[in-house]
């Protein structure tokens, strides 16, 4: 019988609901600081404006939206109470169900997200895994592909960590052409994908080569991966540039470009187009990512053309300033804005089905 492996335990795929493919509640993102710590205060700025230990405050959520990683609190999701109440309006909205992917290196407080879970009724579908190579914890450095599928299959079977919560999922990332241990894990994650049932979320940050991204795609289906339940994350970073200076000179790196969606698609795999209503960028770096008009259009493009049985959806609301409480649209904007919208112009309700329900069912089900 199949079901899904949610942090409170088993449930029928049917009872999944609308789903969110890609978030995190509770999670350390200290790395996302730690990255660009040399670029987190705007040139022309004074730094007693915003320093490295200050809070998120009204006062200073401006800049943190210039350059999201300028202070430690921005990059860090700690309140159990402000985040049950995120989660609480995700339902609310007609949500019900997210995919928590804080692997090892994000992870912080799995029985504080099974608290969230049983108080506001959403199914939170717990990751095994880990996040990138820069934030491994010192155990994960050196391990062989046989200890990579030991360590996901022991959290599998007996439950994360020192819980007995137990992961419904698999996640890696991975930021620039894997390296020998990311492609150890990357083969790792294929084989427990297959022996133990569950999907994969492969996350390719955004400065990475698509050849890289094609090297990840490469390595898991060599090692015998099922693309179908295989979600590429972060798919809208390849619909254009986001280097400012591009954008605002070469007119033809304003236009929409599916190929590289079409071309994993084609592949098998799943197309997750999870950063919706993150309206942020990185001044001091020049980095201008796609606004949401634009991530809209691409999800239209390729219903139109036939795609949406590879799609998912998120929010993958993994800063302050992405909450509600802290003057974003949380999670709940995917379920008030995002689909409302595609709905508004002309995505049919069948394809935000698909995308919501269906697909997401299909691919967490463990058989």
């Amino acid at each position: 019988m199949a079901y899904i492996q949610t942090v409170q335990g088993r449930i029928d795929p049917a009872d999944l609901g609308v789903t969110s493919m890609h978030e995190h509640i509770l999670y350390d993102g200290t790395i996302y600081r730690q990255r660009f710590v040399d670029m987190c205060v705007l040139p022309t700025q004074q730094e007693s404006l915003v320093k490295a230990d200050d809070k998120v405050t009204l006062e200073n959520v401006y800049f943190h939206r210039q350059n999201f990683n300028m202070t430690w609190d921005g990059v860090s999701m700690d309140d159990e109470e402000v985040m049950t109440a995120e989660v609480a309006d995700f339902k609310a909205s007609g949500g019900s169900a997210m995919i928590e992917v804080s692997a090892p290196g994000l992870r912080s407080n799995l029985p504080g997200i099974k608290r969230i879970s049983e108080k506001t009724g959403v199914h939170v579908i717990a990751t095994t895994g880990l996040y990138s190579e820069d934030c491994w914890p010192e155990k994960f450095r050196s391990m062989s592909t046989g200890e990579y599928k030991r360590y996901m299959l022991d959290e599998i079977e007996n439950g994360i960590e020192d819980t007995s919560i137990k992961p419904g999922h698999i996640k890696l990332a991975a930021e620039g052409s894997p390296s020998e241990q990311e492609v150890k894990m990357l083969r790792a994650i294929a084989e427990v994908s297959g022996e133990a049932g569950l999907s994969v979320s492969l996350h390719h940050g955004p400065m990475m080569t698509l050849d890289s991204i094609r090297k990840m795609m490469d390595i898991v289906v060599d090692a015998g991966i099922d693309p179908g339940r295989t979600i590429m994350c972060h798919m809208q970073n390849s619909l254009l540039g986001a280097d400012l200076k591009t954008l605002v000179q070469d007119p033809d790196s304003r236009l929409l470009n599916l190929d590289f969606n079409k071309e994993v698609m084609y592949r098998g795999f799943i197309a997750g187009h999870d950063c919706f209503g993150q309206d942020y960028k990185l001044d001091s770096f020049g980095w201008h990512p796609a606004v949401e008009w634009q991530m809209l259009a691409a999800i239209y493009d390729l219903c139109q053309a036939g795609y949406a049985g590879q799609i998912t959806m998120a929010t993958d609301t993994y800063l302050k300033i992405l909450t509600r409480r802290f003057g974003g649209g949380g999670y709940a904007h995917l379920t008030s804005s995002v689909l409302p919208n595609l709905e508004k112009v002309g995505v049919s309700t069948d394809d935000l089905y698909q995308m919501t329900v269906t697909n997401p069912a299909r691919i967490l089900a463990k058989v």
